[in-house]
């Protein structure tokens, strides 16, 4: 039995590999790959905040955030890794929608002739995730248009950035709290990408 899936699962990416030749997009080799190989992340529960974030996800999401997980969403998580930047901040849940990703922390500083925030220098990465990455990251976050950190992602062709501040007050200046659930989206694409992993 194991030969006969083994066998059909052989000619199952066999016949992707011929319809990728056919003009069939990355999108769609990723979604079969996510299928096949769906990434499980350490929870206690299916229903854990993680598993909510991925449940709210647009399609094209490379990486699910939480924000602000109380004490009992965080015990619901079997294993993460600690980042520390901030011991006062609260926690910010990262997690990679697919293994092998790329992630890294830029700090970023306000250039004052071009008025851009720019990176200053990588303070943490992963070169390829691995499966089930969660990351509890304590950061600063800088107020409304003037973040601290970058994080960056890239998976495949694809990539993406989030930064860490604060949302715009709203219309009559009180704060505006951060959504529970966040995600990087799908930005951009790798000029250099050749389509091999």
């Amino acid at each position: 039995m194991k030969k006969l899936h083994l066998t059909l699962l052989i000619c199952l990416l066999a016949g992707c590999l011929l319809f990728a030749g056919c003009g069939q997009s990355d999108e769609n080799m990723d979604k079969l790959a996510e299928k096949l190989s769906p990434n499980r992340y350490p929870t206690l529960t299916g229903n854990s905040v993680i598993q909510q974030s991925q449940q709210a996800a647009p399609e094209d999401a490379l990486l699910y955030i939480v924000n602000n997980p109380t004490e009992d969403e965080m015990a619901e998580i079997i294993s993460y890794q600690l980042l520390k930047f901030d011991k006062d901040a609260p926690y910010t849940l990262l997690a990679p929608r697919r293994q092998g990703s790329v992630l890294k922390l830029y700090q970023i500083e306000l250039n004052e002739e071009t008025g851009q925030y720019e990176r200053t220098g990588a303070v943490w990465e992963a070169e390829k995730s691995d499966k089930g990455l969660i990351v509890a990251a304590q950061i600063e976050r800088g107020a409304a248009d003037a973040p601290t950190y970058e994080l960056y992602i890239e998976h495949n062709a694809h990539f993406g950035s989030y930064f860490f501040e604060l949302p715009a007050p709203d219309e009559e200046g009180n704060p505006t709290e951060l959504p529970q659930f966040d995600f990087i989206g799908r930005q951009g694409v790798k000029p250099d990408f050749t389509g091999a992993d």
